[in-house]
């Protein structure tokens, strides 16, 4: 395992991960996702899971030795879910062309958690050890990262309107979104997207992180982070 990597491991778990990486590319799709999230997993268990479940703190000295094998099997038991195929089917696009893919008013339901609006950086913290194990280039994936906050608004309207067009009349549209800091200012955001899209949501409802892992970064930075879950009703929209 390369050096920048292999700090955040037993020695006997980063064994383990080097020989499965072996056999990565015969994995399923499914497979190769429960790989990498297990490597996040396993990291974060070395080191007494004293980081947050998005972001790297302490490395221990003293790492625990961990079996990545019976992480990796567990990642793929518990999120596999039954597919019929001959009904579903993923699109990997830009949602800026939603209607471009999808036929239009042919959706009853959106659920997502559209991008972070504070230009997270998706090259740090765990992700970085799963690009320093397979020696990505890490530069050149930052290049392909066009996310900023200036452009995030007119972006995010630019969805909504895509959704609107491929959802039928009686739709939900449900936004998973969180407060966010900018600088010194914290933005709300089911507030954020209230403000932007012009059809007033059915309601919107918050939470706390407490009682996660979450809870001991929040301390670490003093801050008490939040979540909100916006839903729209298009059924109401013909009564406004």
């Amino acid at each position: 395992m390369p050096e920048d990597a292999k700090r955040f491991f037993h020695k006997d778990t980063a064994n383990q991960i080097m020989h499965l990486k072996e056999y990565y590319n015969d994995f399923t799709d499914y497979e190769k996702a429960s790989f990498l999230g297990a490597i996040c997993l396993s990291a974060r268990a070395c080191n007494d899971y004293k980081w947050s479940s998005t972001q790297i703190g302490k490395i221990s000295e003293d790492k625990r030795k961990i079996d990545f094998i019976e992480k990796f099997i567990m990642k793929i038991k518990k999120h596999a879910f039954p597919i019929d195929y001959d009904s579903s089917r993923i699109i990997e696009e830009d949602t800026r062309r939603l209607s471009k893919l999808v036929p239009k008013n042919s959706v009853d339901f959106v659920y997502t958690s559209p991008p972070y609006f504070d230009a997270l950086d998706y090259t740090s913290n765990y992700t970085r050890i799963v690009h320093n194990i397979f020696s990505n280039d890490i530069a050149s994936i930052k290049k392909k990262l066009i996310q900023n906050y200036e452009n995030y608004p007119e972006d995010m309207i630019k969805c909504f309107n895509e959704i609107k067009k491929v959802t039928t009349d009686e739709a939900i549209i449900i936004f998973v979104v969180g407060n966010k800091k900018r600088g010194s200012e914290l933005i709300n955001g089911g507030e954020f997207f209230k403000q932007i899209i012009p059809e007033n949501p059915e309601y919107i409802i918050e939470r706390e992180y407490s009682g996660t892992a979450s809870k001991i970064w929040d301390k670490i930075n003093k801050t008490e982070r939040k979540e909100q879950i916006i839903v729209w009703d298009k059924s109401k929209w013909k009564k406004s």
